[in-house]
């Protein structure tokens, strides 16, 4: 019996152990199996990748080489004929056009110009018809409050002449019972001074602006032409400065407002002889030609008209414009 029993447990333990290596080979051919799996299931998907990325390769490579639809040719063009391989292309002559350079366009030189003044107008109408037989434009300074003060100046102004304002001023070395009515004095006041201006000035028709009668000692005074030309600024006119003296305040205080302002250049009838006046009017027109202005002052005389009237053609015939004196004026 014992020896039974040593038997059947022996044949137990065999058992058991062979159900264990059983059990292992078991777990390692299913993990065999799995790993194989598993790989033949990345081979497949590997292999369809590159299939799919060899279609579209293909793909591209079809549309690359696709020759593009040409398009008809026209009837009336025509090939050019193809150049042999051997054959070298001739270079290209290039001409050069010589440069011609362009004319400047000469700036023309403004023409010379002269303006003529003259005084002393309303005290009579016997020079009128000298307004007709000049036709150049010319300056009549009116005396205010005169007997013939608006009708030389709407006569003079329909004529095509320039009106102008002949301000009685005080002078140095003449007695007073000579000098004109309401002629302005250094020793006015302020509201004097502007006054009798204003008034002047509005009793002449058609004024552009005005000189002064006389005036070699008013004009020398600051205050003087302070009040006189204030006016001037307020109405807009123009001042000439007859220069009756070397020491005249008027071009310093016109720049000072701001007036406009020019100052004569040349008396033409200091003599009143024709031949003298026309040597005159020569020498002013000199002046416009180096200066390119100038301005003539004279009176009106019938020999300052004739002679104004003779020596013209020969001044416009040198270059020289005759103009108004407001086209003078700064």
């Amino acid at each position: 019996m014992g020896r039974k029993k040593r038997r059947t447990k022996r044949k137990e333990g065999l058992r058991w152990q062979w159900i264990v290596v059983a059990g292992v080979l078991l777990f390692f051919s299913v993990l065999e199996a799995v790993v194989i799996f598993n790989l033949y299931r990345e081979n497949r998907a590997l292999k369809a990748e590159l299939r799919k990325n060899k279609a579209s390769a293909s793909a591209s490579l079809k549309i690359t080489q696709q020759k593009p639809k040409s398009r008809p040719a026209k009837k009336s063009a025509v090939l050019p004929k193809k150049k042999k391989a051997s054959q070298k292309p001739k270079p290209k002559k290039t001409r050069i056009k010589p440069v011609i350079p362009k004319k400047r366009k000469s700036v023309e030189k403004p023409r010379p110009q002269l303006a003529i003044v003259l005084d002393d107008w309303g005290y009579s109408n016997r020079n009128f018809h000298y307004l007709d037989e000049v036709k150049e434009c010319f300056d009549i300074s009116v005396f205010p409050k005169h007997q013939y003060t608006k009708e030389a100046a709407v006569y003079a102004h329909s004529r095509g002449k320039e009106v102008m304002l002949h301000l009685p001023m005080e002078p140095k070395n003449l007695a007073p019972e000579h000098w004109e009515k309401n002629t302005i004095t250094t020793d006015m006041d302020w509201g004097q001074i502007r006054a009798i201006t204003a008034a002047s000035i509005d009793s002449v028709p058609y004024v552009r602006g005005a000189n002064n009668h006389m005036g070699s000692k008013a004009t020398e005074s600051e205050y003087v032409m302070q009040a006189v030309l204030s006016v001037f600024k307020e109405k807009g006119l123009f001042w000439i400065d007859s220069v009756s003296t070397a020491d005249s305040q008027a071009s310093n205080i016109a720049k000072a407002l701001g007036v406009r302002f020019a100052k004569r250049d040349v008396f033409i009838d200091n003599e009143n002889d024709i031949d003298y006046i026309k040597m005159q009017l020569n020498k002013a027109a000199d002046i416009a030609s180096s200066k390119g202005y100038a301005i003539a002052i004279g009176h009106d005389r019938p020999n300052t008209l004739e002679a104004i009237k003779q020596a013209l053609p020969d001044i416009k015939a040198r270059g020289i414009d005759i103009v108004c004196v407001s086209r003078l004026v700064k």
